[in-house]
């Protein structure tokens, strides 16, 4: 058996896409699936009963929903989730890649006023920067950075021109565990012209590293 797995936010729904074929030589059936326990809570639905002969490939899209039992360890980048497989052959386990974005829910943006208070309640100490070395050309002004981030539910609060000319522009997102995370973008960076600087700030601080990958991510691909 042949399996290959990613885990994708659609219209805000999160799914775990499958592409199994089966290589045994005889009939693959008694699919059942469920993720390890994780930081997010997050589980599997049932999969759609079905039996797939020999040499035959299927696609197939299992939701995902919260409430699942948690791991109370923090993940670090790359974030992975663990698969566990049952077929009526053997039962199999694999990690699926998955980038911390798709995590990120629709219900993030904040006010300006109420950005500013958690902005407030966080400790410099839970804040992080990093400086993207090069982002995409549709990243390089602000509208173009603001809509890219808004298609991956990171939503730009207010903006302001620096001292030193550059576009600073504040962003708020919420994972799936319900943590903000506060964002403030600098374009250009002072050290790579052709990149920007952010910085996070977030009461879940171990969380950060996820956010700042995933941003990278987005902006050096979309």
């Amino acid at each position: 058996m042949r399996v290959e797995a990613s885990i994708l936010n659609e219209s805000n729904k999160l799914v775990l896409g499958l592409k199994i074929r089966n290589t045994s030589g005889k009939p693959l059936g008694g699919f059942m699936a469920q993720l390890k326990p994780n930081y997010f809570g997050l589980t599997l639905e049932k999969i759609p009963d079905m039996t797939l002969n020999n040499q035959e490939t299927r696609d197939i899209k299992v939701n995902i929903t919260k409430g699942g039992n948690r791991d109370t360890n923090v993940p670090k980048p790359p974030l992975v989730l663990t698969v566990g497989f049952k077929t009526n052959i053997d039962i199999f386990y694999f990690n699926v890649p998955c980038m911390f974005h798709v995590l990120l829910e629709e219900s993030g943006e904040l006010s300006a006023q109420d950005f500013k208070a958690y902005w407030k309640q966080i400790p410099d100490s839970n804040e992080l920067t990093f400086d993207v070395q090069n982002v995409s050309d549709a990243a390089r002004n602000q509208e173009g950075l603001k809509a890219i981030f808004r298609r991956n539910n990171i939503f730009m609060i207010t903006s302001r021109k620096n001292s030193q000319n550059q576009d600073v522009m504040y962003f708020t997102a919420k994972s799936v565990d319900q943590t903000y995370f506060l964002v403030e973008v600098s374009l250009p960076s002072l050290k790579y012209p052709s990149g920007c600087s952010i910085s996070c700030r977030s009461q879940n601080q171990a969380l950060i590293p996820l956010f700042l990958q995933c941003s990278q991510f987005i902006l050096n691909h979309k």
